[in-house]
């Protein structure tokens, strides 16, 4: 079976090398960890189109993974849909079964390619593009009318969060994405008080935020909640994307230290020496740095949209800095509370497994080709 997967803007992660200069995101990662699983059923061939970067061949092949590296214009907005414009026409001309399509700018690319090619679509949903406030209202607006087309007219969608594709349609399949857990093993004491002495945090409850420094993450909300506590505290950032340094300005007016650390491969160091661990994002369809934090049993405040159970966090309303702090004041007062929802949480965790998800795709692939 020959499977076809668009939307990926950087396979494998790393060939981007900064050409452009936002960093890949959530898609990537969930894609590269998807293709390191599916590649394990020999009786799958694997084509993936992604973006030409330099340095990079046009088209690779490694066992029953092939890569297509098309064109694209640099730029905040024209990066994507020139991207997956050039990945559609390049998609009319090869040979597979059928589409795994991500991103929601590919997928309608995708869906005109499906129907001409009169082959079965999958569109996978990494979340809700009609509510990242970064974009304008009227832009939202589209981005909402696209997601009812491609929904409703793909053969098959699939998603983590049903919440977020009910308003479009009901013909979805829910499969949990997976979770590489082998690097997310905490470090020793020894390395938690060197991390702690290096960072200038040593003595202080620390505060932790992982992931993109973009608006839909709810940050600023984060920062707003820091100047209510005193030096005792400290938050620690960690992560890159196009808004680092507008919240690195809005941290110089809070009393308590803050620390930002960019973007960083061992997120297992600093979730070692965190006290909380916070994620106020206004709307996600699953985070993978509140998921890694329960695995590391760092007690969790999330924003209440869904995305994690109300017994594994402590859940505040979008956009509340008031709530935050008294999410964090309360983990720290209540401790048998707190103790009893990171277990929770970290059961929760487990059940983000890639061999699982792997033979769930499988079986949706297997449906809609017999």
């Amino acid at each position: 079976m020959k499977i076809l997967i668009t939307g990926s803007k950087e396979y494998p992660m790393g060939t981007n090398k900064k050409e452009d200069p936002i960093s890949s995101g959530g898609i990537e990662i969930y894609i590269e960890n998807l293709l390191r699983v599916l590649s394990k059923n020999k009786d799958l061939e694997l084509i993936v189109l992604t973006r030409k970067f330099k340095g990079c061949d046009s088209f690779e092949k490694k066992d029953n993974i092939t890569i297509y590296r098309v064109p694209y214009v640099n730029g905040f907005f024209t990066r994507n849909p020139t991207f997956n414009l050039f990945a559609a026409i390049k998609s009319l001309k090869l040979d597979y079964d059928i589409i795994l399509s991500n991103d929601i700018i590919s997928s309608l690319f995708e869906l005109f390619v499906a129907k001409i090619r009169r082959k079965p679509i999958v569109i996978l949903s990494h979340g809700d593009a009609s509510e990242q406030p970064q974009y304008n209202p009227i832009l939202r607006y589209i981005l909402g009318l696209m997601n009812k087309v491609t929904y409703s007219f793909s053969d098959m969608n699939i998603t983590n969060a049903s919440h977020q594709i009910e308003k479009y349609t009901n013909n979805y399949t829910m499969i949990r994405p997976g979770l590489d857990f082998s690097s997310f093993e905490r470090v020793s004491s020894s390395e938690v008080d060197k991390l702690k002495k290096e960072l200038g945090v040593s003595g202080k409850k620390v505060i932790m935020y992982t992931g993109r420094m973009i608006d839909v993450k709810g940050v600023k909300y984060l920062i707003s909640a820091l100047s209510r506590f005193d030096n005792s505290y400290t938050c620690v950032f960690v992560g890159d994307g196009p808004h680092l340094e507008k919240y690195k300005s809005l941290c110089s007016s809070v009393k308590m230290k803050c620390v930002f650390t960019g973007f960083r491969k061992d997120v297992n160091r600093f979730l070692s020496i965190a006290d909380v661990f916070v994620a106020p994002s206004i709307s996600e369809s699953l985070n993978y740095s509140m998921v890694e934090a329960a695995y590391m049993k760092v007690p969790i405040i999330v924003t209440d949209i869904k995305i994690l159970p109300g017994d594994c966090g402590r859940l505040v309303p979008v956009r509340d800095s008031g709530a935050i702090v008294d999410a964090i004041c309360s983990v720290f007062e209540n401790t048998v509370a707190t103790d009893k929802m990171v277990l929770n949480a970290y059961r929760f965790s487990r059940k983000f497994d890639w061999a699982v998800a792997g033979a769930e795709y499988v079986k949706v692939f297997d449906k809609l080709i017999n």
